[in-house]
């Protein structure tokens, strides 16, 4: 019975792999449907991310650049995210975009005040600009 049950709980994570690296693979291909190879990169990636939400939590959202030597060994910098509000604690929800075009990555975390900023990755990869994109933020108790 146990074999059976590992078994199934195999094929669902294989299942859960393939589902994502096609996801994966969905956006790249689109990134260079968007942006095809030779056409021109910009060079610099801004300090400072949109936010798409206008929330007041979001203004406490702050993505800085730091040299980090993952990054620098690619000719990049490293993403971090920070609080900036002294006393309340922020969630927020953040979309990674590759070459402007969103890659289905979602992802939430709660930012302490006071805390040490969280690294997010590499501004490019493989000569393109990547991001992330405030797309919810709330003050939390």
């Amino acid at each position: 019975m146990q074999l059976n049950a590992a078994k199934t709980h195999r094929i669902s994570w294989n299942q859960y792999v393939k589902h994502g690296l096609r996801s994966i693979t969905i956006g790249i291909i689109l990134s260079f449907l968007v942006h095809p190879a030779g056409a021109e990169t910009p060079s610099e990636t801004p300090a400072v991310l949109t936010p798409l939400s206008s929330e007041p939590a979001t203004h406490f959202v702050e993505f800085i650049l730091e040299d980090e030597a993952n990054c620098q060994s690619r000719d990049s910098q490293h993403v971090i995210v920070r609080n900036t509000h002294p006393t309340k604690t922020v969630r927020v929800w953040l979309d990674r975009y590759y070459r402007n075009v969103p890659t289905g990555d979602r992802s939430r975390t709660d930012l302490l005040p006071g805390a040490e900023p969280e690294g997010l990755g590499c501004a490019t990869v493989m000569n393109a600009k990547q991001e992330w994109r405030v797309v919810r933020a709330l003050f939390i108790d």
